[in-house]
Parts: structure tokens; sequence; C-alpha cells
């Protein structure tokens, strides 16, 4: 399969059936994780919204040599938990770690298995504490909306959720009640439940969310090792060695 998800596989069907499932692990890691951080430095410094404002004539109008519309953001000395510390990410940390941010993670790994500078949290701890949750995790039944109206509601109420992972992994609808009710800082997203979402997405109309159509994997780059990738695999099927199994 052309993905490194695989959440839309019937694993135990394609095992039961004797059907070998590969993906492409690894082949968009720092692709995804450049998105998620220009997602985060939207929130923070109004890039595009102060760019399309200009476009339109504010800074003309004004009388000053600057304006300020919106708070901007130091990211130095801010906390981020990482929901999920693969590939991805650790390609996260390792750029947001460039940026002078505090690391943490909510992981499968060990505290011994997580680079030094990372500490791990649990979810309601990561939720509760950090000024920025980034959600990198595999979606599986376990943890299908597990960002519900309950974990919000528990939340550092300026926080910044970034997910660039899978639009499942959360409840749309609750989220966009939390922004609407000042419960949630900010919702920045690269994938939603359904895709192509209906007109009616309940985060098209909230306050403070942003949401981009599912680009965080697509740049040249990865597509050239996605080909590479698919390439291996197939010929290592053929070969009687297949590789990169799921299943």
């Amino acid at each position: 399969m052309a993905a490194t998800g695989y959440d839309r596989v019937d694993i135990q069907a394609a095992r039961a059936h004797g059907v070998t499932v590969c993906n492409c692990a690894g082949y968009s890691s720092r692709a995804v994780a450049q998105m998620a951080v220009s997602l985060l430095l939207e929130v923070a410094d109004s890039v595009g919204t102060y760019a399309e404002l200009n476009r339109q004539g504010e800074w003309a109008r004004r009388s000053d040599f600057c304006y300020t519309l919106y708070s901007r953001l130091e990211l130095v000395g801010k906390r981020v938990a990482i929901v999920g510390f693969g590939n991805i990410g650790q390609a996260i940390a390792d750029i947001l770690r460039a940026l002078g941010m505090k690391l943490y993670a909510v992981s499968s790994k060990s505290q011994e298995e997580l680079p030094a500078d990372v500490t791990k949290l649990s979810l309601a701890e990561a939720f509760a504490t950090c000024d920025v949750v980034s959600l990198n995790c595999p979606l599986n039944e376990a943890n299908r909306g597990f960002v519900n109206a309950e974990l919000l509601a528990q939340s550092n109420p300026h926080l910044i959720l970034i997910n660039t992972a899978r639009g499942a992994l959360i409840n749309e609808a609750d989220v966009a009640q939390a922004l609407q009710a000042g419960k949630l800082g900010a919702y920045c997203t690269d994938v939603l439940q359904q895709e192509p979402p209906l007109a009616d997405c309940p985060l098209f109309q909230a306050p403070r969310a942003w949401v981009t159509p599912h680009i965080g994997w697509n740049t040249p780059e990865a597509r050239q090792r996605i080909l590479a990738i698919l390439k291996d695999n197939i010929e290592g099927f053929l070969n009687g060695t297949p590789k990169s199994v799921v299943n």
C-alpha cells in the first residue's frame, strides 16, 4: 500500500485470507514534521493572516510604522507534548528542540528509551500542563475519538492542539465546541474524520481552527521516496521476501 498508516485496512481479515500487507514507512516523516511545525508557527505568528490583510490594503491604511491585531507567541521555553514518538514524532522533536521548546512525550516507550531531554507524561498530564500537544500516533480502535469533551474539560484552556496524524483521533464536534467556549486555545489540523469533508464540518465555523487539506505528506521528495519504497516492496514480494510487512 502507498501509505504509512494502515488503519483503513482490515489487518485481521488480510491475515486470515493469507494476504500480505506492506506499508511505506518513513517516506514522509520529515515532510509531515515540517507541516506540524508550520501549523504551530502560523498560530504563533499569524504570518498568513497578516499577509492576506496587507494584500487587502490594511497596512497602507495605517498611520504608524506597524500594527498589531493578534498577539504573537514566543515558543522558547514553552512545553510541547508529542503524542506518539515514532519517526514523525522524533522529527518534530528535532525541529522544536532547535526552537528552544521543552520536550515531552506520550509514548509506549519507557523513559529510558526516550532522548535525555524528552520527559514522558501521561495523556492527561500532557493536555493539562503543556502549551502545545502534537498528535502523531497511529489510529486504532483503542484511541479513536480519544480527544473528546471529557479530556478537553481537564485540559489547559490555552492549549494549542496540532493533528497531522488521523482526523478520527478527535471528536470534531467536541473540539469545535471547546474552541467556541474558549476552553481550547487553537486547533490546527491537516486531517479530518471525512476526507474530502462535508461543507458543514463543525471545524470550518469554529474560531481559531486552522484546517489544511491533508498535504503534510505531499512534497516532491516524499513522492520520490514512496515510489522507491513501493518498488522495493513489490520486488521483495515477488522474490518471496516481502518487506515492511504489517501483518
